[in-house]
């Protein structure tokens, strides 16, 4: 029986665990120049060395994480989890677990892409972002990429969400900074919001709901 049981189990806030190159591998050459520095954040997180070149932890490692049983979710953290940074190892912790949809976050990249202070890197990151998340997700049904974008520019925040939903991306993270944006627009008060894709999806492109729903309250 799987740490499930007979019980049903939505996971809402789960982490992939970013390497070095998570952005970087996911930029267009237009873009790859103008991304905010992950590789700086990570730095005293991990031992970046040790899971350089690889895609994925070592057969044996996997065979041990997986003879844990129900004790995985006891285990292993960060970069050294089932499943932190490989897709196809995380749907064999939900195949282990036996959870029937799992929401996935990144765990580095919202400061660099909420908290940038040139809108060029805030969503050059944000797409590269997003891309990877899609990547990570996409070989099973049951993980729920979770696309993040800043809201300071409208117009690019709503390319970016067409962007995340024609990604197969579930929903959209945004969080209201109070600052002036590289482009001069403030930002209301507000806090981070988690907005489901389908709702934009269901949305014609440019129409004024989905820019209503970009509206925070003051």
């Amino acid at each position: 029986m799987s740490y499930s049981g007979e019980r049903i189990i939505y996971d809402a806030d789960s982490h992939l665990m970013e390497l070095p190159d998570f952005l970087l591998d996911h930029a267009d050459a237009a873009t790859a120049a103008k991304l905010a520095d992950l590789p700086g954040v990570l730095t005293g997180q991990f031992d970046p060395e040790a899971c350089a070149n690889t895609v994925g932890h070592p057969p044996e490692t996997v065979r041990r994480l997986l003879e844990l049983g129900d004790d995985l979710t006891r285990g292993p953290k960060w970069h050294d989890a089932l499943g932190a940074f490989n897709g196809a190892e995380r749907s064999q912790a939900l195949d282990l677990l036996g959870f029937k949809r799992q929401v996935v976050f990144s765990s580095f990249c919202a400061r660099l892409i909420f908290g940038a202070d040139n809108d060029d890197v805030a969503y050059a990151t944000s797409a590269a972002h997003n891309r990877a998340m899609a990547a990570y997700c996409a070989h099973d049904e049951r993980l729920l990429g979770v696309a993040m974008v800043p809201l300071q520019d409208v117009a690019r925040a709503l390319e970016q969400i067409d962007a995340a939903c024609a990604l197969g991306l579930g929903a959209v993270s945004s969080e209201n900074i109070n600052r002036t944006s590289s482009s001069q627009r403030n930002h209301a008060d507000g806090a981070s919001r988690l907005y489901s894709t389908r709702e934009f999806a269901m949305r014609a492109p440019g129409s004024r709901k989905r820019e209503d729903a970009l509206t925070f309250n003051k």
